[in-house]
């Protein structure tokens, strides 16, 4: 199965966005899905980095599964990320229905906050197991 699904920022409703699309691929129970967010206007946006409108929530089996993927985007977000790992999460028994941006800071990951990336884009691809 394959379609298309509408990503939203989670702590920036009424963001606003040049380009606004993800597409999905089903196969029997594994989702994969990509984004692109072309963010225009967060009009007081901020907390963490949390991406919603999955199309399929994913499984939490087994417990607590983690699913991660990839994250990207332009020179100009508003902290300079560049050098830093970036990884996408989806958190089966926390946040099974949303993705979530991290960053490597140093000995430990942290959630990317909105002000770190202000008016610019973002892409993720990422795979995870859904229950239906």
């Amino acid at each position: 199965e394959e379609g298309t699904w509408t990503p939203a920022l989670t702590n920036a409703s009424t963001a606003s966005f040049g380009t606004q699309v993800g597409s999905y691929t089903k196969i029997g129970q594994q989702v994969t899905v990509h984004l692109n967010l072309g963010i225009s206007d967060l009009d007081g946006g901020s907390g963490d980095t949390i991406i919603s409108g999955l199309p399929f929530t994913s499984s939490n089996s087994p417990v607590n599964s983690w699913y991660s993927g990839e994250v990207g985007g332009d020179d100009s977000w508003d902290t300079d990320l560049s050098g830093t790992n970036l990884t996408a999460f989806i958190k089966g028994a926390y946040l099974p229905d949303k993705i979530i941006l991290r960053k490597d800071s140093g000995d430990s990951m942290a959630d990317i906050n909105l002000t770190e990336i202000g008016t610019s884009r973002v892409a993720v691809s990422i795979s995870y197991n859904t229950a239906s």
